[in-house]
């Protein structure tokens, strides 16, 4: 069967980055047309146009399948390659759970007839949550960060378990799961040097050199301190409005990467680091063996 290679997220993990530069970025195209894999964002784009997808619904699901998806069994692609942050079926809400399986489900169906491969990126849960709220923030939410991460369903960001979901669904050697964070790949020499040469290499293209100060930024975050000041914002003007000036506040004022996140304390980080600790043992030890847990365990630099 013809491989259809996903990247299912996690969202905060670089995606956009990764829609960017293997979407749209030349010399990476030309990497899929020499391997004779077919790049189809239409997919993602009307997955998304019909969410929420997590159960099949052969009235709407089965025309995504029939009109974009079908048409490359046959083709003369010898694979296909889409990435979709939200197929991962995580939730945030207050008392949600993952919706993992049912995505699962979804993606079964979706993409039946290929052989599935999947590929995610997981990220220390501190800094995911802290860059969560500067995306809500961004889009418009008023809420301050203690009683935002309170309502938080904590337990729903065990990578593990996630991780296990899609390894039962598809098979372990189907998965592959890379972190974000590029202080790991610079600690595991020998092996790539970043997420997206990680990506590269799952997709089995030929060793590719990145430059980190020619990856642009994609959907930039905003410094710590514009984070009232936009709170303010979206507590005055309309939404569409407060979304435009999150955005051009965040590409005028990126934070650079480098920079900390800064929302919680020391002691509050290591408590969110200890509640995940066995989570994230089992997640390194399972799913990512090549790289080092301890990062993910204390608290200090993994940028």
């Amino acid at each position: 069967m013809k491989p259809f290679y996903l990247h299912i997220g996690a969202e905060k993990c670089a995606s956009s980055l990764i829609e960017h530069f293997f979407y749209a970025v030349d010399g990476v195209r030309a990497q899929f047309a020499a391997q004779g894999i077919a790049v189809d964002s239409t997919i993602s784009t009307t997955y998304r146009a019909l969410r929420p997808a997590e159960h099949w619904d052969e009235a709407r699901h089965g025309l995504l399948r029939r009109q974009y998806v079908e048409p490359h069994l046959d083709g003369p692609a010898t694979g296909i390659f889409m990435t979709e942050e939200c197929a991962l079926g995580i939730r945030h809400g207050a008392g949600e759970a993952n919706v993992c399986t049912e995505s699962a489900e979804f993606l079964k169906r979706l993409t039946e007839g290929f052989d599935l491969r999947l590929f995610l990126v997981v990220r220390r849960q501190d800094t995911f949550i802290e860059s969560s709220y500067n995306q809500v923030v961004k889009r418009g939410t008023t809420e301050e960060f203690a009683p935002w991460f309170n309502a938080l369903p904590h337990a729903n960001y065990a990578w593990d378990r996630i991780a296990d979901t899609y390894a039962d669904a598809f098979g372990r050697d189907k998965l592959t799961v890379v972190p974000y964070e590029r202080a790991l790949y610079a600690a595991n020499p020998g092996g790539p040097d970043n997420l997206l040469q990680a990506m590269a290499d799952w997709l089995g293209f030929p060793p590719m050199s990145f430059d980190p100060s020619q990856v642009p930024v994609v959907n930039p975050s905003l410094p710590l301190g514009l984070l009232p000041a936009q709170r303010r914002i979206n507590a005055t003007i309309d939404g569409e409005a407060a979304a435009r000036v999150a955005n051009i506040l965040a590409e005028m004022y990126a934070k650079a990467p480098g920079d900390p996140l800064g929302l919680f304390s020391d002691d509050q980080r290591q408590r969110v680091l200890d509640n995940f600790a066995d989570a994230n043992r089992r997640l390194f030890e399972t799913y990512m063996p090549d790289f080092a847990v301890d990062s993910y365990l204390e608290r200090g630099g993994c940028g």
